[in-house]
């Protein structure tokens, strides 16, 4: 299988148990060295997906999102994980972060580095895999009658229903060979059609 650099693959996570299964399975297979970038409104499931990779590192600490500290290092799953939210950073603090540290693997062990919030980022890693999660409104949830709730907008009813989710999996730069299997598990996986409720 050869993988070209911007190779593109869209993922439909129409439940939050597809969002894990995404998350879970870049957990068991990313080799050390991979670097993740997630893109995403707030509310778009960046943490969500994180957590999942941390499930499939077989890390047993909670994963929570670093707003306030920047990085959080967890080094007791298959490899290490390197948790970074830009969230509440400006332009002028993220131009001094030197997060190629993380990759550089001169002075951290080889992990997975996943960078929330990473657009914010000023200068991109020489490769990795880009995640960008938007979440869309899912009119299988919508009532089939409409008419049986009366004087309900279309907006009142779109807020009522459950969010889906679209991931855009993008592969940039010099990627690790090893990439190439997890390509390959990404373009075969197997979501659910049905929605659970």
């Amino acid at each position: 299988m050869t993988i070209e650099n911007g190779s593109t693959i869209t993922l439909s996570l129409s439940t939050l148990q597809e969002t894990f299964q995404l998350g879970h399975l870049l957990g068991r297979s990313l080799p050390a060295g991979s670097i993740v970038l997630l893109q995403g409104e707030l509310g778009s499931g960046k943490t969500t997906l994180v957590k999942a990779i941390g499930q499939g590192l077989s890390i047993l600490d909670e994963i929570i999102s670093p707003t306030f500290v920047l990085v959080n290092e967890y080094g007791s799953g298959r490899v290490p994980l390197y948790h970074f939210d830009l969230y509440r950073l400006n332009d002028s603090h993220i131009k001094t972060l030197i997060i190629e540290q993380y990759w550089d693997e001169a002075e951290y062990e080889p992990g997975i580095v996943v960078i929330e919030w990473a657009n914010r980022l000023s200068d991109r890693p020489p490769h990795a895999m880009t995640i960008s999660l938007s979440q869309i409104p899912s009119l299988s949830s919508l009532p089939e009658r409409v008419e049986s709730l009366p004087n309900a907008s279309a907006n009142s009813l779109l807020e009522q229903t459950d969010e889906c989710r679209t991931a855009v999996v993008t592969l940039e730069g010099d990627y690790p060979e090893a990439m190439t299997t997890v390509w390959s598990q990404l373009s075969s996986l197997e979501l659910s059609p049905t929605r659970e409720r």
